[in-house]
């Protein structure tokens, strides 16, 4: 993420093994979506899920695939961090998006429904 950016949007939902929050970020200077992140948190028995990381995700105009950045092999307290989501050209996030995600991770899955909670302005100076 670079520098001057906003948090604009806020995202969360959960089923009976995951908790998530996705966080839509802009850029103060263009005025335009810089980046997103995705916290997930793992409510299932333990061992937590490892390997591979993919997600599918749609904001109502179609699926998209992505393999999000996640550096860590093996998650700590079942938290993990997704970053490298991204936007496509043309998405549209508002507080009335409902975000489908179904989440691979290793050998787990997840279905989750995100709902817009907030729509918060609080500046991030120098984030990297």
């Amino acid at each position: 993420m670079g520098t001057n950016i906003t948090i604009v949007q806020m995202f969360k939902g959960r089923n009976e093994n995951w908790a998530a929050t996705y966080y839509v970020y802009k850029n103060i200077d263009s005025g335009s979506i810089s980046d997103s992140r995705l916290f997930l948190k793992y409510l299932g028995k333990k061992p937590y899920p490892t390997g591979k990381v993919t997600l599918y995700y749609d904001i109502g105009d179609g699926v998209t695939t992505v393999t999000p950045i996640y550096n860590d092999s093996e998650s700590e307290n079942g938290i993990y961090v997704l970053t490298g989501i991204g936007k496509r050209e043309g998405e549209s996030i508002d507080s009335k998006t409902t975000i489908k995600l179904q989440v691979y991770i290793g050998k787990a899955s997840a279905n989750i429904e995100l709902k817009s909670v907030s729509y918060v302005l609080h500046p991030v100076v120098n984030a990297k």
